[in-house]
């Protein structure tokens, strides 16, 4: 409808006008927001990472190609031909994983604990 338009038009409207300038000045200089791009690629990668190893590597290994990405070395269309392929490939790798298909909720919370307790005992010293 029209009116939905308009609220979107709206919403669209209100979004620019706030918008961070940094953020604004990639989208102008490279055609998108390649800070977004690489949060995006590297959150994939790393559930990629999670699905078929169980590991979670937060010292990148391409690191210097998500530099290149974020400093506008990659053309919009690798940005979202590797989206995709990862997005296409996620339901076969959810499939093959080894993870247990939900968390442990108790051992989530009893490390939760564990972790606030060691980091207050830093402040009892």
């Amino acid at each position: 409808t029209f009116e939905g338009e308009q609220l979107r038009w709206d919403h669209y409207s209100t979004w620019r006008a706030g918008r961070n300038e940094a953020r604004a000045q990639l989208e102008a200089d490279y055609g998108y927001d390649t800070k977004h791009a690489v949060h995006l690629i590297r959150l994939l990668r790393m559930g990629k990472e999670i699905l078929t190893r169980g590991e979670v590597l937060v010292a990148r290994p391409d690191a210097e190609d998500l530099v290149s990405l974020r400093t506008g070395g990659w053309a919009m269309t690798r940005v979202m031909e590797e989206a995709h392929q990862h997005l296409d490939a996620l339901p076969a790798m959810m499939k093959a994983s080894r993870l247990p298909e939900r968390p442990e909720r108790a051992r989530v919370n009893e490390l939760v604990v564990e972790l606030h307790r060691a980091g207050l005992a830093r402040f009892a010293d």
